[in-house]
């Protein structure tokens, strides 16, 4: 089992297979000098087959794990929640998870009533998101890869999200919709997103997209092979709707 509690300088190593629906962590603390280690082994992944949540935690590296949902989760991977800062997902594999509403293969959210404070500082680096909903389905699918969100009905922020150097592949919906949520006055609960040098092909939706946020940056991105989001054609690379300031 994984403590529910990890202090500054904490390891944790994963083997095996977790089969476990879900799992709340709601007290991994560690600092800038001494994060929180969560870490499987290179080439022999510990399989997570449902998803992890962190809630309120703070300077925490997560890698080499493999989320597989094993074609029978389907709340994705991970959600990083409750006023998380400075988390690290790196390395890692987010796959085989199925379509049962609006979700994501990481969730980052301000605030779902569970803990205080802003959700901020978030790096995924190097992970591959593979098979999340069904991307050859004709109904619209919205399992994104990752989605930061806002939560302006808590007066809270999502800022400094981070997505580096990440594939996405066979994705229902974007790789990343960036929200606060569907109105333009509340564009700046969700800010300051950054979108390089990702690896982006085969998604029913556009690769990268956003909605309600302001300053944010999708660059060196390579987005291809994409399905349209409709009858015929190609498929989209970019979008925006509703209401975003400063989108490069």
């Amino acid at each position: 089992t994984i403590p529910n509690t990890l202090d500054d300088g904490d390891y944790v190593e994963l083997h095996g297979t977790d089969t476990a629906t879900s799992r709340i962590f709601t007290d991994w603390k560690g600092t800038a000098g001494n994060p929180v280690w969560v870490v499987g082994q290179d080439g022999s992944e510990p399989d997570i087959r449902g998803y992890y949540e962190l809630r309120d935690c703070d300077y925490v590296y997560m890698e080499e794990i493999d989320f597989n949902g094993n074609s029978t989760y389907t709340n994705g991977a991970l959600k990083i929640e409750g006023g998380c800062s400075f988390i690290s997902i790196r390395n890692s594999f987010i796959r085989n998870y199925d379509y049962n509403g609006n979700s994501a293969g990481i969730s980052i959210d301000a605030d779902l009533g569970y803990g205080e404070g802003y959700t901020h500082d978030i790096v995924m680096y190097n992970n591959v998101f593979s098979s999340l909903g069904d991307w050859e389905t004709t109904e619209d699918e919205d399992f994104h890869g990752v989605q930061p969100r806002g939560e302006p009905s808590s007066g809270l922020e999502t800022y400094n999200v981070w997505l580096l150097d990440n594939t996405f592949t066979q994705v229902s919906g974007n790789a990343m919709q960036v929200t606060a949520i569907e109105d333009p006055q509340y564009k700046q609960y969700c800010n300051h997103i950054y979108a390089g040098r990702n690896d982006i092909s085969q998604g029913r939706q556009a690769g990268l997209w956003s909605k309600v946020a302001q300053d944010v940056v999708f660059s060196q991105n390579t987005i291809h092979n994409m399905r349209r989001h409709g009858d015929s054609g190609l498929g989209d690379a970019f979008g925006m709707q509703y209401g975003t300031d400063r989108l490069w």
